[in-house]
């Protein structure tokens, strides 16, 4: 049993007071807070170097709105390119019919400029999203910290 006594302390009642007021706010300013270090960390563990990046990929990868009710608050960071999932999670491509010249390959440009064709092709797994939120799972303590410390100020 926890037990909790008030002797009518202005200071305590002002701090109770500044809590209960401000902890929706601080809850959905931790959320804000946290994904947008996601963001960063998964927009970071892209590598700009590899094959014909143009950083349309890492520049599309954005926390969407905050769902917030009360002391819950959730948000979630994902990109709208249709490319994104099979460059984080990995996995095969196949055609899905036949071309304009009747045959069933994979075409794109590779990275010399040149026309490539493939009846399949495999992507390694980024995990960038994974990694993004590994980065903000460890910065959650001092983010509350500065959440709470501003709070309280």
């Amino acid at each position: 049993m926890i037990r909790i006594t008030i002797n009518g302390t202005s200071t305590v009642l002002d701090y109770l007071d500044k809590v209960t007021t401000g902890l929706p706010g601080a809850v959905e300013a931790v959320t804000t807070a946290v994904a947008q270090v996601a963001t960063e960390g998964a927009r970071a563990s892209i590598d700009p170097h590899s094959g014909r990046s143009t950083g349309a990929l890492a520049a599309s990868i954005l926390p969407a709105p905050i769902e917030a009710s009360g002391l819950s608050s959730r948000i979630f960071v994902t990109s709208d390119l249709i490319y994104a999932r099979i460059q984080d999670l990995g996995g095969d491509i196949y055609p899905k019919g036949k071309a304009n010249d009747g045959s069933d390959y994979l075409h794109w440009i590779n990275s010399s400029g040149e026309d490539a064709f493939s009846r399949h092709s495999h992507i390694v797994a980024k995990n960038y999203f994974a990694k993004g939120g590994e980065y903000a799972y460890n910065e959650i303590p001092a983010i509350v910290d500065e959440v709470f410390t501003e709070l309280m100020a």
